[in-house]
């Protein structure tokens, strides 16, 4: 019984793993950096599922051995792989972000400051002597600075590092709408997911946007505004001039490499 248990599990849990490498709902769990070893320790898995196989085969023909050993391991490793097709993956929302605290990426780290927010912050890249190459860096020709996926961490650094050259700057910037406790009620944030390592260790990160909106939590938006001022967090505040509620992007978080 305990060779079935163990077979069971094993093969689950490769399955489990197959479905979210091909779908590619894997990197909700976990940074696409990953997915290389994830796909090594599948490999390891089916072998391991094989030889399993072959010791539940002989067992059936030779008699079962009688062991107790290892059975609870292999049921609480069953259950690990349902969890998948019991809670259907998807990106981490608005209520996980409530649950996270105060977002911030800050010079001074405060108490309620995520560790992953401080590990990234003390590894932010260093200030290039001209310090105007790197926001001209990701500038168009109409000076509309443009923060994608690729660049987000980068010049949110830079924006702390160098605020008074960022303000009145205009900036189009993609996330979800979120009214987050520790914003004002004329406030809300334009939010992403920045996430090392899995999703066990997001932290929120966006820009504080001034007024109000009828677009729920949780929505999808692109928004061009103005850099107005930075708050005593050193969170930059935008001033929206448009706002446009899109798709949620295929990979939705921000990844530290």
């Amino acid at each position: 019984m305990n060779t079935l248990i163990r077979l069971t599990a094993l093969i689950s849990l490769s399955y489990t793993l197959t479905i979210l490498l091909k779908t590619g709902d894997i990197t909700y769990y976990i940074n696409p950096r990953f997915v290389p070893l994830t796909k090594f320790s599948l490999s390891f898995l089916l072998l391991l599922s094989f030889l399993t196989l072959v010791q539940f085969l002989l067992q059936l023909k030779n008699g079962p051995v009688t062991k107790n050993t290892a059975r609870g391991v292999s049921i609480l490793v069953l259950l690990a792989c349902l969890t998948p097709f019991a809670f259907p993956p998807k990106m981490l929302g608005s209520s996980m972000a409530e649950q996270k605290g105060r977002l911030s990426i800050q010079r001074q780290a405060t108490p309620q400051q995520s560790d992953l927010a401080q590990e990234i912050d003390d590894q932010q890249p260093q200030v290039i002597p001209d310090d105007m190459v790197q926001m001209k860096a990701f500038t168009n020709a109409d000076g509309l600075i443009t923060l994608t996926s690729n660049n987000y961490l980068e010049l949110l650094f830079d924006m702390l590092d160098n605020q008074q050259r960022y303000l009145g700057k205009e900036l189009e910037v993609t996330g979800f709408i979120l009214h987050h406790k520790a914003l004002k009620p004329d406030q809300y944030l334009v939010a992403r997911y920045a996430i090392a390592c899995c999703a066990a260790d997001a932290t929120i990160i966006g820009f504080v946007v001034e007024g109000t909106t009828s677009i729920p939590d949780n929505s999808w938006v692109k928004i061009r505004g103005t850099v107005t001022h930075f708050d005593q967090d050193s969170q930059p505040i935008v001033k929206v001039t448009s706002i446009e509620q899109i798709e949620q992007p295929t990979d939705p978080y921000i990844y530290q490499y």
